[in-house]
């Protein structure tokens, strides 16, 4: 980001973009000469995007002063000058290694990632120079914002943000959309007269954005296809995204944090250690330097150095076994994070689908019937359906291979039609230049064919040459072509609309099918007349072929996973951005969203001025009467907004139902069938009103009935509303994490009643006579489906709404980057932990956001992700998922068996300072290289366990149980130790040895019997904190934790028994006279050893767990915490029947428009030059050929189809044009996605 001094203001403001400039000077852009270029270079610099390589010696000095790695060195250099040498030796050696391995994996992901995101290719630039414009191959790094490029036929890489100038270009944005199809990037608008300012986020369809991929490129006689650059290096839409990889957002996780105060609370009793262990010295008379020494290490024993590199050991083998699942990891501290996901977010496109469309058949029409689909269209006999399948698309070959956009090749394919390109006049039996001709297989020649009136016509092969292209037009939804069929039958003109047309649109538009309508009709006209034939002239008076029908296959391992996580209460959401309907359909497939819930689509629009907001309500005293609805009014929405400081507690805002001019603010529409009955309506005066019919239509009879304020217009829409419910009282809207932000305040008169939960809480604002009460019949669940669009509506205006939006949505369609991280930071601000899944540069932000990133491809999504996974499929995530709950596990087990075995060891130690002894460094070693090194090293290894539970592991290691049960241990090792201490000393056998002489200061009675009982307890805490299903295995599958634990129990049998007097001499511990006293102890051990299991079980086991929270929620309810998101459930569900408002539509042309477009504005048609040619545009002016009949302009799709899953309707229209003429043919596609292909 640059910052340049505005001298008027006096201050520094931020560089504004180049392209933030009138339309009109964009359009009429020239070449810059090489003064302009310099000086835009030095504003915006180089278009690169510079990734910085850490120095390693930066890396391991700022690695080096990590507060643990210093506390290491410190206690390493106490135990040198303490002779303690082996056991720091061996801390020293395994943080060197750390460490090393640790700035070693930083600087390869350095790497990977300049090596992923830098790039440049050569670029044909035009610039002037010496007053003549040339054109340059320069390198892509050398671009300024204002340089003209020339985008290659064969396509490119985008390297930087560029607006299209002349010709049309098919791109590949899924990496930075989600796109699931290629988009068609149309020329700039070339208006002189508009001022207005370039908004580049609102004419996406006409710029090139860095990091995408041209697939093709189309202009007119093989003139070039042009360019301007718009923004250069990190101002790029990839720049962008690689910014966001650089600077994420930080995330905290809870496990990491409490571990901190736990080592914090270790320091405390660390010091109170100190002071105690000085005292203690002292009163024994030890010289000032050996007080120091013990003191300190006192301190070293209470917070263990190892501790760090204990709390790894769980991940190493996480990682190692996620790597044999070909899942690498490039941040193992996530691993941890991965246990705890009960939210994950999947983008659609490459993830839970595959890439692409592919052909799922063909429904042709038979004299006004459906045929059965066909599914292998090289079936299909000769005849229009086959050759509109053959000819309507733009492919062309590129040395050699058919290219262009993938739909058009997958329909062409299905054909197994040739494809020949440049076919020259003098060998052309068509008798006329032909781009391109299409024919079956294994036809005869296309040369070498004489052509004449006295040729036999049967012997003249089946081609087809295309004449001319209209090229796919955003604003028309649709691409043409008129082609010739050599020899071909003249065919009639008519057109018919199939008696079952919308029920079988309907069929497979709900199951989120790409539909395209193919249609046909003669053209009777010579053939210069058909080469400049206006567009809107040609594509009348169609004919219905059938139905073309693409679909994009789910992945065969989705949907198993999908209910592997639904079993597991780990939700599923999917963030898209492909379109709405495409996304529905896949996420019903998928489960996602179970058969039986409801869809609720949710559209918003901004806040109208203050100054034209006229709401008011009827009151008792006003008109009760219901104005009529005339043909011309639209049908009346409700219109809610929550509010709540800016007006008072018992109202809210909406729209007069009767008055049209103030447009609804939140709606929440059905996404289902409509037919089906879903509300009940009751008014708590007068009669009651019977609930809607199938078709939501009443009889008159009924009608006679109804109050005069009756909801229910005879076409089944609400007709008038006499309350509100304001939802904000009962539910909370606001989490506790997310920016408190108040709505904005509105004048009028407003007037509502409250519904609570109950009807004893109704709250009349005026009267009781016009209280109403809903209820919902037979209501299932309900998932939110949200748009981009409304999502950024609704996160400028009504931020309140967002957590509940979150709580309960499932499908988020047509998000960009940006609102894909939002998207996850408002989940996590409601207490979700959320991993995203996704495998394009799009998903970057949220990968990054995300407490854990997933990424399917090796693109930018694996350097802005901590996981990658090789596979392209979601199987990874339950893996990963049970992989990060066995490490979690671990984690926690080994840190409390660390910092239990800390506590053993300061209670040993303390013990024995009251004596003026201590434990010998022999001992120190046993205890903390053999049993506790040895211990943590193989508690890890056990394995994940195989299925993945309903309850997720704990993350709060400060947690009520944890602490309880880390208790417990403690009090029972603390009692044995104390206990035999003076079980001891109360023998009748017991000598003060420490008394005798200094050689026994070490070796006496009181050592030995702690030493003995400690070193035992040590094994029992690693036994007892070593968790088994169903989070890992068994500790019986981890073979090599039983052989450590039976060879370190032997060894300490052997030690501290009295048979074997060299083991004991070298461990430095005495012989106990008494072989009575020796089995008393290990029987007390036994004992412990139980008395510990017992313990942990009941305290810390899954089924103890569910029963501890069960009481506390019984005796102490409001002390019990729960998730944001959870209480926002909660509190939904009590409003059932309430919230959210719901709206019934009688046809998809009641629901608003905006909540299926794909784009946010009406693509502008763009006026070219035409060229000699004879090809043209989809905004090429013949009116001197034909004058048109302006009335058509509008109204020249003959065939439309809209579709969404509450209703289709699908317009058929025929208009005049009679011309006879001599016959060539004209093909188009239609449909409701891309209607005109």
């Amino acid at each position: 980001m640059k910052y340049v001094w505005e001298k008027d203001k006096r201050n520094f403001a931020l560089l504004r973009g180049w392209e933030e400039q009138p339309y009109c000077k964009l359009a009429r852009a020239s070449p810059l000469t090489l003064s302009v270029v310099v000086r835009h270079r030095a504003l915006y610099g180089l278009n690169e995007i510079a990734i910085h390589v850490t120095p390693v010696i930066k890396m391991l000095l700022s690695e080096c002063f990590n507060p643990f790695y210093c506390f290491q060195a410190f206690s390493c250099t106490l135990w040198y000058f303490e002779d303690y040498w082996q056991y720091a030796t061996v801390i020293l050696i395994i943080s060197g290694v750390s460490l090393v391995v640790q700035v070693i994996e930083m600087r390869r992901n350095e790497k990977a990632l300049k090596k992923t995101i830098s790039g440049s290719t050569t670029v044909s630039v035009c610039r002037i120079i010496n007053d003549t414009a040339e054109y340059q191959e320069l390198d892509s790094t050398e671009l300024v914002p204002g340089d003209v490029i020339k985008i290659p036929r064969t396509g490119c890489m985008m390297q930087c943000d560029a607006l299209v100038l002349s010709g049309n270009c098919i791109v590949n944005e899924s990496t930075l959309t989600g796109e699931s199809v290629p988009v068609t990037k149309t020329p700039l608008p070339d208006d002189q007269n508009k001022q207005d300012i370039f908004d580049i986020s609102s004419a996406a369809r006409h710029v090139l954005f860095g990091g995408t991929r041209v697939i093709q490129t189309r202009n007119y006689a093989d003139e070039p296809v042009l360019a301007i650059v718009a923004r250069t290096g990190f101002r790029t839409a990839k720049g962008e995204l690689v910014r966001s990889i650089l600077f994420p957002k930080p995330t905290k996780f809870k496990f990491t944090q409490d571990s901190m105060k736990f080592v914090a609370a270790l320091a405390v009793l660390a010091a109170v250690g100190f002071a105690v262990s000085v005292y203690l010295m002292q009163r024994h008379g030890s010289e000032t330097g050996q007080i120091v020494l013990r003191a300190f290490d006192l301190v070293t024993i209470v917070v263990p150095p190892a501790l760090p590199m204990a709390m790894t050991i769980g991940i190493v083998y996480a990682q190692r076994r996620l790597r044999r699942n070909c899942i690498y990891c490039i941040n193992p501290s996530v691993i941890n994070v991965c246990g705890v996901i009960n939210a994950i977010c999947f983008d659609k496109t490459g993830t839970l689908t595959e890439d692409g469309l592919d052909l799922w058949g063909v429904i042709a029409n038979s004299q006004g019937i459906f045929k059965e689909p066909e599914f292998e269209p090289s079936n299909l006999e000769n005849g229009p359906l086959i050759e509109c399948m053959a000819t309507c698309h733009s492919l062309t070959r590129i040395e050699g291979v058919l290219s262009g956009d993938p739909l058009d090749l997958k329909m062409f394919l299905s054909t197994k039609w040739d494809f020949i390109e440049e076919v020259s006049e003098d060998h052309c039996k068509f008798g006329m230049a032909v781009p391109a001709v299409v024919r079956p297989p294994f036809e005869g020649s296309l040369i070498n064919v004489p052509i004449g009136p006295s040729v036999d016509p049967e012997m003249l092969p089946y081609e087809i040459g295309i004449l001319r292209q209209f090229p796919f037009s955003s604003s028309l939804q649709r691409m043409s072509v008129i082609a010739r069929v050599l020899n071909h039958s003249h065919f009639n003109i008519y057109t018919k609309v199939p008696s079952d047309f919308h029920s079988v649109l309907l069929e497979y538009t709900r199951q989120g099918y790409r539909v395209l309508a193919l249609a046909w009709r003669p053209l009777r006209m010579t053939y210069t007349r058909v080469l400049r034939i206006q567009r809107e002239r040609a594509e009348q008076k169609l004919q219905f072929l059938g139905l073309l029908i693409m679909e994009n296959r789910l992945k065969p391992e989705t949907t198993p996973v999908i209910e592997s996580l639904r079993e597991a209460n780990i939700r599923p959401i999917m963030v898209t951005g492909d379109n709405m309907l495409t996304a529905l359909s896949v996420a019903r497939d998928c489960e996602i969203i179970d058969e039986m819930d409801k869809i609720v689509l949710v559209s918003a629009k901004p806040p109208p001025k203050a100054e034209n907001l006229q709401c008011q309500l009827a009151t008792d005293d006003g008109d009760d009467t219901d104005p009529p609805l005339t043909s011309k009014q639209e049908p009346p929405f409700l219109i809610l907004l929550d509010t709540r400081s800016a007006v008072p507690e018992n109202t809210a805002i909406f729209g007069s139902l009767t008055d049209q001019s103030h447009a609804p603010l939140v709606e929440f529409h059905y996404a289902e069938d409509l037919h089906r009955p879903v509300t009940e309506v009751t008014a708590t005066h007068g009669p009651p009103v019977r609930p809607r019919t199938m078709h939501g239509n009443t009889t008159p009879q009924k009608k006679k009935n109804m109050d005069s304020s009756s909801w229910l217009d005879r076409q089944g829409m609400i007709q008038k509303l006499r309350f509100l419910v304001p939802f904000w009282k009962n539910a909370p809207t606001q989490s506790k994490n997310l920016k408190e932000m108040s709505p904005p305040s509105y004048d009028g008169n407003f007037h509502a009643s409250r519904i609570g939960d109950s009807p004893s809480e109704l709250k009349p604002a005026e009267s009781k006579a016009n209280r109403l009460t809903i209820r919902m019949i037979d209501r299932p669940d309900f998932h939110l489906a949200i748009t981009g669009k409304t999502w950024g509506v609704i996160r400028d205006h009504y931020p309140w709404l967002m957590p509940k939006l979150v709580v309960k949505g499932a499908v988020f369609a047509r998000f960009s980057p940006e609102q894909k991280a939002q998207l996850i930071e408002t989940l996590q601000s409601v207490g979700y932990f959320v991993a995203m899944c996704g495998d394009g540069a799009n998903d970057c932000a949220a990968l990054k956001a995300a407490h854990v990133g997933v990424s399917l491809s090796e693109t930018e999504a694996s350097v802005a992700s901590p996981f990658t996974a090789k596979e392209q499929n979601i199987n990874c995530i339950p893996t990963l998922i049970r992989q990060g709950r066995c490490a979690l596990v671990t984690s926690f087990g080994i840190f409390k068996f660390i910092a239990a075995c800390s506590m053993v060891q300061f209670t040993s130690v303390i013990l024995l300072y009251g004596i003026g002894s201590t434990m010998s460094n022999p001992q120190f070693l046993y205890v903390d290289f053999f049993l506790i090194t040895s211990l943590s090293i193989t508690f890890g290894y056990t394995r994940a366990y195989e299925g993945l539970s309903v309850d997720p592991p704990s993350v709060r290691l400060l947690s009520f149980i944890t602490l309880m049960s880390l208790g417990l241990q403690l009090l029972v090792n603390m009692c044995i130790q104390i206990g035999m201490y003076v079980a001891t000393q109360a023998q009748s056998w017991y000598i003060p040895l420490f008394k005798i002489h200094e050689d026994f200061g070490l070796l006496n009675y009181e050592s030995t019997a702690v030493f003995t009982v400690a070193a035992y307890q040590y094994m029992v805490l690693a036994i007892v904190f070593s968790k088994g299903p169903p989070y890992r295995q068994s500790i019986l599958s981890n073979p090599l934790f039983i052989i450590n634990v039976l060879i370190c129990l032997a060894c300490t049998a052997i030690v501290t028994c009295n048979a074997f007097g060299w083991a004991r001499d070298l461990i430095t511990l005495v012989r106990f006279p008494s072989i009575r006293f020796l089995l008393l102890l290990h029987g007390i051990v036994l004992l412990a050893f139980f008395v510990c299991y017992l313990s942990e079980m009941f305290v810390d086991g899954l089924a103890s767990r569910r029963r501890l929270l069960r009481i506390r929620k019984a005796l102490f309810p409001r002390h019990i915490q729960i998730k944001d998101y959870e209480r926002i459930r909660e509190e939904i569900d009590k409003l059932a029947g309430s919230w959210p408002p719901l709206i019934r539509s009688a046809s998809v042309h009641a629901l608003p428009a905006d909540l299926f477009n794909e784009e946010d504005t009406t693509s502008r048609i763009c006026s070219r030059q035409r060229l000699a040619s004879g090809n043209s545009t989809d905004s090429e002016e013949d009116d001197a050929v034909f004058p048109t009949n302006k009335k058509h302009r509008d109204n020249s799709a003959l065939l439309e189809a809209v579709p969404n899953r509450d209703s289709t309707v699908a317009h058929l229209e025929a208009a005049t044009f009679e011309t006879p003429e001599p016959m060539s043919t004209k093909w188009h596609k239609v449909g409701p996605y891309v209607s005109f292909l």
